[in-house]
């Protein structure tokens, strides 16, 4: 059999090992005088473990400085190589990270609400157009309610935007519009106050419901909130409760949550699918609402219902999970 050239090779294991701890180069070069050291007894164990281990920082790190130094003047002979490297690394790495991150936060994460499992969006869609997910119009959605009993709550919600004062300064904001039962269909509990209630539903109502970024950022965390009222487009809205954080899971939480305030005629407009619509699964209700064997139906199904509208164009509604 070939002997080794390996000077260390006549060492014990646990020698060896602790030799591992050196760059390659570092036992290549001084090979032989470390074995003759640990095999002369010259220093005890433990010294020589010390030394090692005391040695092997400042060696790594040596070796990572030249060969820094080494690509930064690969770098600076060929400039554009170097750009065009850095940059296909940037774009791979950002475009994995953004895709991981949607994945995450559409498909993987949950909402951060109880029972999220049993909430559904309420839409409604034009195969002939490829319209999906168009929202509904107030009365479809009073319909769907209407002509089903699978749902404990159900309301509709719309984004609005205004302009705040507080004192000489003005804010644009973005706000949500919410339907009565709401706070039903999304049961969390604020912080402080109170959520808005279906008896706050009504036109011209002034009760909203902070959120808690917004609390925190434009209203300073104020812990006497509770009462105060802020001016909104002229209107002085009564502020009744705070949300907890990270309670909203679109895009972006809004300042604040407000009643709709539908007059009868909006409530009755069927043309315009200018609001979203949210539902909880009453308890017991499997989804898609269809119900379970051996039990009775508990009202039409809202997964899929088609009417044809006075233009012509044929619309059905349906029933989405939200999670």
């Amino acid at each position: 059999m070939a002997r080794t050239n390996d000077p260390l090779g006549e060492l014990p294991l646990r020698h060896r090992l602790l030799l591992r701890l050196l760059p390659s180069h570092v036992r290549e070069e001084h090979g032989r005088e470390l074995r003759d050291d640990l095999a002369e007894a010259r220093q005890s164990g433990a010294a020589v473990a010390f030394d090692i281990l005391k040695a092997s920082p400042a060696a790594h790190w040596d070796v990572l400085r030249q060969d820094l130094t080494l690509a930064l003047r690969q770098m600076r002979r060929a400039p554009t190589f170097a750009a065009i490297a850095c940059l296909t690394l940037a774009v791979g790495i950002g475009g994995n990270v953004a895709f991981f991150t949607l994945v995450d936060g559409v498909l993987l994460r949950q909402l951060p609400v109880a029972g999220a499992d049993r909430i559904v969006d309420i839409t409604e869609e034009h195969f002939g157009r490829n319209l999906r997910h168009f929202g509904i119009s107030p009365a479809n959605y009073r319909d769907v309610v209407r002509d089903t009993t699978i749902f404990q709550a159900s309301a509709i919600f719309g984004g609005r935007s205004g302009t705040m004062r507080l004192g000489e300064n003005r804010q644009r904001v973005s706000y949500t519009a919410v339907s009565g039962d709401f706070f039903r269909v999304f049961t969390e509990s604020p912080i402080m106050g109170r959520v808005l209630r279906p008896d706050d539903d009504v036109a011209g109502a002034s009760a909203i419901l902070l959120s808690f970024d917004f609390w925190q950022g434009a209203l300073g965390g104020d812990p006497a909130i509770i009462g105060k009222r802020i001016d909104v487009d002229g209107d002085q809205l009564h502020i009744v409760g705070v949300m907890p954080p990270n309670f909203w899971s679109q895009r972006s939480s809004p300042a604040f949550w407000r009643p709709i305030g539908f007059s009868d005629a909006e409530w009755a407009n069927r043309g315009a699918r200018s609001v979203q619509a949210v539902a909880r699964l009453g308890p017991g209700v499997p989804w898609p609402g269809r119900p379970r064997s051996g039990q009775p139906s508990a009202g039409r199904s809202p997964r899929r219902t088609r009417r044809r509208t006075t233009d012509g164009a044929s619309w059905s509604r349906r029933s989405a999970r939200r999670v």
